[in-house]
């Protein structure tokens, strides 16, 4: 196989991984906006379970630690208490 071709077979393996890896994150983050719809006031245990997934989600998908805590911090401080 020519150099080329062999270059041009790994960005489309690549691509295709990355394309997944963003399917699956976005099928992920939709479970759980799905699970908390329809609750009338959000209360610890709905926060706590639906950041645990969302946290899950997101390292499964290669984002950083650091930026998954600050994220999951920051919803965690806005969404106690929000109707």
């Amino acid at each position: 196989m020519p150099r080329t071709e062999l270059v041009y077979t790994s960005l489309l393996v690549s691509q295709t991984r990355v394309l997944g890896m963003f399917d699956n994150l976005s099928e992920r983050l939709s479970g759980v906006l799905r699970s908390l719809t329809g609750k009338s006031t959000l209360t610890e245990n709905n926060i706590q379970e639906a950041l645990s997934d969302v946290r899950r989600a997101l390292l499964e998908a290669d984002v950083a630690l650091t930026v998954v805590k600050d994220f999951i911090d920051r919803v965690r401080t806005k969404a106690v208490g929000e109707e």
